[in-house]
């Protein structure tokens, strides 16, 4: 399964629309840390995800899932639906999900020849979804399941279309994360 280009165009409104938050977040640079934004706006969010998973259907993994919310079964496949509750991404935590979202958020934006960073064109879009498809689609996996505290080798079963919404979603609740891996990129040019 690819992400299509208004999935693309979608998330990266949502990238924008982080970007005006003022939740304060880490800014990292030169052994440097610092607090950017309002430091009055400090309560503690939580968000709730449902995920989408396909597993093999075979007797391991029926074992396996016995418990889960099975919501479809075909002759090679179980797929379950789960739902995580009250998550929120401890101080702690935070650095990794900036990193995750640095690898998702690089398919993004493209430097200029003055080290600035710029938005893909519509064709250059495109081109990114063409070549490297399954990269965003890793890089997604991988965001929310570090969001989660999942096993990274949940990441492999995960169907990228539910795991596309519940990325956009953190990204709207924990907008803080997207303002730390753009600072993280645009200071590395």
């Amino acid at each position: 399964m690819e992400l299509t280009k208004d999935q693309f165009e979608a998330m990266k409104k949502v990238f924008d629309k982080a970007e005006d938050d003022t939740t304060p977040y880490l800014a990292v640079a030169n052994d440097e840390v610092n607090v950017v934004g309002d430091p009055d706006k400090t309560e503690r969010k939580k968000g709730t995800y449902t995920l989408l998973f396909g597993y093999p259907n075979t007797p391991y993994w029926k074992k396996q899932l016995e418990g889960e919310e099975i919501v479809s079964e075909t002759e090679n496949y179980i797929g379950i639906k789960k739902t995580y509750e009250d998550v929120w991404v401890p101080p702690r935590v935070q650095t990794s999900v900036t990193t995750a979202f640095v690898e998702l958020y690089r398919f993004f934006v493209m430097a200029t020849e003055d080290g600035s960073l710029r938005d893909l064109t519509p064709d250059e879009t495109i081109e990114v979804l063409r070549i490297l498809n399954q990269d965003m689609i890793d890089a997604m996996c991988h965001v929310v399941a570090t969001v989660l505290g999942l096993d990274t080798r949940v990441e492999n079963f995960m169907l990228p279309m539910a795991t596309a919404t519940a990325m956009m979603n953190m990204a709207q609740d924990f907008p803080e994360l997207i303002n730390g891996a753009d600072f993280f990129i645009e200071d590395s040019f």
